[in-house]
């Protein structure tokens, strides 16, 4: 993550993006403002291929879960919107379980 003004932004999410995220927040004591999850709301992919977007589900998803209130804004070339679009449907069971079941999550922080 490149962080600036407190703002995490994700170039590229490969396989366990947030949770080396979570790994360096809580190695570095949380001295870096912005590193932390749920703070995450911009994506940006340079390019479709699995070793660069194995990681956005868990950043479509685990931000939200820890209290992203705004959708996550997934940039990158031509195809990105299906793909985003094809995860999330993927995810309707788990999306809907925390939307309907016993967790309070806001609505408004998934796409």
């Amino acid at each position: 993550a490149v962080v600036v003004d407190g703002v995490p932004l994700i170039v590229d999410a490969g396989e366990g993006t947030m949770r080396q995220m979570v790994f360096a927040d809580e190695a570095l004591g949380g001295v870096i403002e912005g590193l932390e999850p749920e703070k995450v709301e911009h994506v940006f992919l340079t390019h479709l291929h699995s070793d660069h977007t194995a990681g956005v589900p868990g950043a479509l998803l685990l931000p939200w879960v820890l209290g992203r209130e705004t959708p996550l804004q997934v940039y990158g070339p031509e195809g990105t919107a299906d793909m985003v679009e094809n995860i999330l449907r993927a995810y309707e069971e788990d999306i809907a379980a925390r939307l309907e079941g016993l967790e309070t999550i806001a609505p408004e922080g998934i796409n």
